[in-house]
């Protein structure tokens, strides 16, 4: 449920891309922190997001994310068996183009859904999160934009993470240098293309206190070329075919 509180006009926001000053056009929202199960939230009277053009990317500013939010309560909020089979699903629906790969990371694995599936069909499978927690798996824990790793993959899977990143573009060149020679990258993100203007909170991603920076997807598509990645697939997900109603695929391969 959401909470309407009465909509003000917000301060500009600089790009953080080029640098130019962007009106605010629509308040973010968070969890609220009367409900600690993240079901109802509240909208904010001070904190929104922004567009430019330059990239076609919605922002909002770095300083109203809260790195704090991912703690123990927000890694419970995903443990459920009803989680985990939509991140098993989320397998076996694109194995077809996973089924080289000896080896996966799954960055931001709040929940080891997609290793367990990834574990049974025979791939060495290891997760990194921001966040500590249990798991049936190795798992890196720490910011994936400043902790570094020696190891190396053949797949990396980022469901619903580049959008929490400060770089996304420079973790994409990251995720690059983790592959393996041909080495494959699957991304889920929140997708702009299915927002109406009209109720725009029907799509429900304008977290702001964790959601920095949502793309377009042909423009994102433009990044992981530049990024060294061919684009093998790209589409907009209106279902609940993966994980979430609203959302873009994206798969490509370092070259």
């Amino acid at each position: 449920m959401i909470l309407a509180e009465p909509p003000k006009r917000l301060k500009a926001q600089s790009c953080p891309f080029c640098g130019s000053f962007q009106d605010v056009i629509v308040n973010g929202h968070y969890p609220n922190p009367a409900k600690p199960d993240g079901a109802e939230i509240v909208i904010s009277k001070d904190l929104g997001y922004s567009f430019c053009n330059c990239k076609n990317v919605f922002f909002t500013d770095w300083l109203n994310i809260e790195l704090g939010t991912y703690n123990d309560q927000y890694v419970q909020r995903y443990q459920s068996p009803q989680t985990n089979a939509l991140l098993r699903r989320y397998v076996s629906h694109f194995w077809p183009y996973f089924h080289k790969a000896k080896s996966i990371l799954d960055i931001g694995a709040v929940n080891d859904g997609i290793l367990d599936e990834a574990r049974d069909r025979g791939l060495a499978a290891a997760g990194w999160d921001i966040a500590e927690r249990e798991s049936r798996h190795p798992m890196i824990f720490g910011n994936f934009e400043t902790k570094e790793t020696d190891e190396t993959f053949d797949l990396i899977t980022a469901s619903h993470i580049f959008e929490h990143f400060k770089d996304p573009i420079a973790a994409l060149e990251k995720c690059h240098r983790l592959l393996n020679p041909g080495g494959r990258i699957f991304i889920a993100m929140p997708d702009p293309f299915f927002i109406n203007w009209a109720n725009p909170y029907t799509w429900g991603h304008w977290h702001v206190r964790e959601h920095h920076i949502m793309w377009d997807l042909d423009s994102f598509a433009n990044e992981m070329t530049k990024a060294g990645f061919r684009v093998l697939f790209k589409r907009h997900n209106i279902d609940m075919t993966f994980i979430c109603n609203g959302d873009f695929h994206i798969s490509g391969e370092k070259v």
